[in-house]
């Protein structure tokens, strides 16, 4: 049998305290989580509209059972409308949440109420060629016809 010294102990005991905190570091999260950049050529999307400023507030990737999404983006904004619509091209996303986007085109189907009662008019000063922002994303408008509200990520 072998006998164990009490500096190959030592050696032993540090090393697993070694080996235990680098396991640790490595399955922390990191401080601040880090933004996904997502390219699809036709992204379905939800956008949230406050009916009291006519604003889009929020734009969300589209879940596969959107009835359960309503539910909870409702949590957070009981009285805002939710509408379907898409965007083709460059993404960056953030929990789910569109926070940027170059050069892609958004297109809000203005008669597509997740909550059917009431549709999203834009209103006529939103002409094509004007600024909107949508979101936080500086945006110009490509056409706001009946149905449909297209805008052009700056």
């Amino acid at each position: 049998m072998h006998s164990i010294t009490l500096r190959q102990m030592a050696l032993l005991f540090v090393t697993g305290l070694l080996t235990c905190s680098i396991a640790q570091a490595q399955i922390q999260k990191p401080d601040r989580p880090i933004e996904d950049f997502e390219f699809r050529k036709n992204t379905a999307l939800v956008y949230s509209v406050d009916p009291k400023t006519n604003g889009i507030n929020e734009v969300f990737l589209k879940e596969p059972n959107v009835e359960h999404q309503l539910y909870k983006l409702k949590e957070d904004c009981y009285r805002c409308e939710y509408y379907l619509g898409s965007v083709e091209g460059t993404l960056k996303i953030k929990d789910s949440k569109i926070v940027n986007s170059r050069s892609s085109v958004f297109t809000i189907n203005t008669m597509e109420n997740l909550m059917p009662g009431t549709d999203f008019l834009p209103g006529p000063e939103y002409a094509p060629g004007s600024r909107f922002s949508l979101a936080g994303i500086k945006t110009t408008v490509l056409a706001n016809q009946k149905g449909s509200f297209v805008l052009k990520a700056n």
